[in-house]
């Protein structure tokens, strides 16, 4: 399970090579981009999207 932040809508989830990524529209009109190691179960990174 991944805890996003409060408000924030999940927009979109792909995978690819071990890592889903996960496109995040958050409350206060910015973006991010998650990055989770499926194999540790962990988010990996975290890109914000201006």
């Amino acid at each position: 399970m991944v805890d996003i932040p409060d408000g924030a809508r999940l927009v979109s989830v792909s995978e690819t090579g071990g890592r889903a990524v996960l496109h995040l529209q958050l409350s206060d009109g910015g973006a991010e981009v998650w990055f989770f190691d499926l194999s540790t179960r962990q988010v990996a990174g975290k890109l914000r999207l201006r």
